[in-house]
């Protein structure tokens, strides 16, 4: 399906990272001659680590918890992400990723308990690498906050994650924090 999109849409501005999307769907079936193709017609900056390196079985696991999450499958996002944890194959950074998916799947369904456990954990680990890590969580743990009306609480995270800087997505986190900012005053 991808590939359709691909070959139909190719001047629309979205295409690398389809191109992007289309190579690790192919990796992920084993097909890495195919992904090579797609990652070098891609500018996103994930598909040029892929180039230089394939997946790796962590990387893949990471992959199957995101699509599971994406795909409203909450109770499978949850069990691999902490299957993945508590394995011992991944670093900080992974531990981070799995972590967060399994807070975001538990605050989908509507475990608040849970959510901000998993969301402590990814602060507490403070990824080397994937530094957008803490400021998300920080601003998932103000959101919990909010719905269980610790509107001082949430106060505060919601600050916190706006210390933060230098990370992948921050300019979309801090409008959506300073707008839900705005809302608790």
């Amino acid at each position: 399906n991808f590939k359709r999109v691909i070959d139909e849409f190719k001047d629309d501005d979205y295409i690398s990272e389809a191109q992007y999307y289309c190579g690790s769907i192919l990796e992920q079936q084993g097909k890495r001659d195919q992904a090579v193709s797609c990652y070098k017609l891609s500018k996103n900056d994930d598909a040029k680590e892929r180039l230089a390196k394939p997946m790796s079985a962590v990387d893949k696991q990471l992959v199957a918890i995101s699509n599971s999450f994406r795909g409203g499958d909450d109770a499978a996002a949850i069990q691999a992400a902490e299957t993945l944890v508590a394995s011992g194959d991944a670093n900080a950074d992974e531990k981070a990723q799995a972590l967060y998916f399994a807070g975001r799947a538990y605050q989908e369904l509507k475990n608040w308990q849970k959510s901000e456990e998993r969301f402590w954990q990814v602060v507490k680990l403070n990824a080397p690498t994937e530094k957008w890590s803490v400021p998300y969580s920080y601003w998932r743990i103000a959101q919990l906050m909010v719905k269980q009306k610790r509107n001082d609480e949430a106060k505060k995270y919601f600050n916190q994650s706006l210390e933060y800087s230098g990370y992948d997505g921050e300019k979309g986190l801090q409008s959506s924090v300073k707008r839900e900012l705005d809302q608790l005053d």
